[in-house]
C-alpha cells in the first residue's frame, strides 16, 4: 500500500511505526526516500533529562533517546533536525516512545521540512 502523508503542511517521507529495541541495544536503520538516504542508529538511555541527541557518526546518524523509557510513554513537543536532503530540503523528525519492561517501543516519523522551515 502505498500512501501519502502530510502533517502541518510536511510531508512524511519516512514512517517507522513501532520500532522495537531491547534496553542496552542500539537499532540501525536504513532509510531510502525521495531526495535522499540515510543511516540511523537509534538508541535509549535512562539518565537525569528527557530529550533526543542528534550526532553524526561514521557516515550516519546517531538519535539518542534520553529518559524516553517509561511505561507512560514520552513524545517530542517540537520537531528535531536530522539534516538536509540533496535539493536542500531539511530533514525533521518526531517520535513518541514507551517501554514495556526492558523493551523500548519508538514511533519516528520523518519529514521533508522544506527549504528555510
Amino acid at each position: 500500500m502505498l500512501m501519502e502523508i502530510d502533517i502541518g503542511g510536511m510531508r512524511v517521507i519516512a514512517n517507522i511505526p513501532n520500532l522495537q529495541i531491547p534496553k542496552g541495544q542500539t537499532a540501525t536503520v536504513d532509510v531510502k526516500f525521495v531526495g535522499g538516504n540515510t543511516k540511523l542508529h537509534i538508541e535509549f538511555i535512562d539518565g537525569a533529562s528527557t530529550g533526543v541527541q542528534v550526532r553524526g557518526m561514521d557516515g550516519a546518524i546517531k538519535l539518542t533517546f534520553l529518559n524516553f523509557s517509561n511505561s507512560l510513554g514520552t513524545a517530542m513537543a517540537e520537531l528535531g533536525t536530522l539534516g538536509r536532503m540533496t535539493n536542500g530540503d531539511r530533514v525533521m523528525f518526531r517520535a513518541a516512545a514507551h517501554s514495556i519492561g526492558d523493551l523500548n517501543v519508538l514511533s519516528l516519523l520523518l519529514f521533508n521540512g522544506g527549504v528555510g522551515q
